[in-house]
């Protein structure tokens, strides 16, 4: 008579073989790295505890794993912020400067649009790419001109910034500073090479005629 295993035991074995099914996946999605010490390695990087960032690195933490909602690394979420010994740290042992989350902003899109100036400066060199575009085509430099931080503008400009780089919409960053009469930054990058093309000038919203301007530039 064939022996029939207790329903019970069946159903705990299932169990058990779909817990170590969803961790060997939560493991395979983190890069090895078990789920609670990397995101505990994100959080403090977030919040620049240099001492937990050194400590979770040395325990197995990814520094290019990411988390959150938009998928950002230890680096990005430190720029954001501006904890620039964290940054340091990380920039040292390696963490990839060009990293982007999933808007497809980078470390130093997200520090030049927060007004981050030292932090700026320590990607910059660290090798971050400073023409690197988002999703939207904004690049740092687009950010630091909204903001209207003339220091960081100059500084992605000594950097070999695109002056005349154009975002989704054919912004350009002198068609922004002209928006929002942003002048000295107008005149900065205008001194840097930035083209007033008939079409970042409609954009800009100096004017409103296509065809007088397009007889006027051309």
């Amino acid at each position: 008579m064939a022996h029939v295993r207790p329903r019970g035991i069946s159903f705990i074995l299932t169990g058990f073989f779909l817990i170590c099914l969803f961790h060997s996946m939560a493991l395979a999605f983190t890069g090895n790295v078990r789920p609670d010490l990397q995101n505990a390695f994100l959080d403090a990087a977030e919040k620049g505890d240099v001492a937990s960032v050194q400590a979770m690195l040395a325990r197995g933490a990814d520094i290019n794993g990411r988390g959150g909602y938009r998928r950002q690394t230890a680096l990005i979420m430190a720029a954001a912020e501006g904890k620039d010994e964290v940054v340091r740290l990380l920039l040292a042992k390696g963490a990839d400067p060009n990293a982007r989350d999933k808007i497809g902003a980078t470390a130093l899109i997200y520090a030049a649009g927060e007004m981050h100036e030292k932090t700026v400066k320590l990607l910059l060199d660290g090798g971050a790419d400073v023409n690197i575009k988002d999703n939207l085509g904004g690049t740092a430099l687009t950010g630091a001109v909204v903001r209207n931080d003339a220091a960081i503008v100059k500084m992605l400009i000594a950097k070999g910034a695109d002056v005349n780089t154009r975002d989704q919409s054919g912004g350009s960053p002198w068609a922004l500073a002209m928006e929002r009469d942003h002048k000295e930054l107008a005149g900065i990058l205008k001194e840097a090479g930035a083209k007033e093309t008939w079409d970042t000038l409609m954009w800009s919203g100096q004017y409103s005629d296509e065809q007088e301007l397009k007889a006027i530039v051309i």
